[in-house]
C-alpha cells in the first residue's frame, strides 16, 4: 500500500493557477526551447499548450513564455524569470509537500501489510 496525492495552487476563487500538468508544460518548453516540441513531448497539440500558457499567464498576471518569431537562427521560446521562478518554487512546494504527506502515511499506517481496527 501506498499514498497518492495531487497538489496544485488556487486563487481565492478557487480556479486553478498552477499544478502538474502546467509544471510538465512548462519545464517540456524549457528543455526543447519550443511550445511546440514541448506539445508534442506532452501528446497535445501546440493550440491547447499555448491556451494553457496563456490562461496561467492572465490568472497570475504575469508573462511565463515568451516567443521569438522566426528569423535566421529560427523561432523558438523560453520561459521568462517569472516562468523560472514558478517552475522552480512549484517543484520545490510539491517535493517538501511529498515529503509530508509519505511522513504522515507512514505515521497513521506504519504497517499497511497488516489491517488495524
Amino acid at each position: 500500500m501506498k499514498v497518492g496525492f495531487k497538489v496544485w495552487i488556487e486563487d481565492d476563487k478557487g480556479d486553478q493557477l498552477v499544478g502538474e500538468g502546467l509544471e510538465q508544460l512548462l519545464q517540456a518548453v524549457a528543455e526543447t526551447g519550443s511550445i511546440n516540441k514541448a506539445a508534442a513531448r506532452l501528446h497535445m497539440s501546440y493550440r491547447t499548450a499555448w491556451a494553457r500558457i496563456k490562461k496561467a499567464e492572465k490568472r497570475l498576471g504575469r508573462l511565463l513564455v515568451s516567443k521569438q518569431i522566426g528569423g535566421t537562427r529560427g523561432g523558438g521560446s523560453r520561459l521568462t524569470k517569472e516562468g523560472y521562478r514558478l517552475l522552480r518554487n512549484y517543484k520545490k512546494f510539491h517535493g517538501a509537500a511529498e515529503r509530508e504527506i509519505k511522513k504522515l502515511f507512514q505515521e497513521y499506517f506504519p504497517n499497511p501489510s497488516q489491517s488495524q481496527n
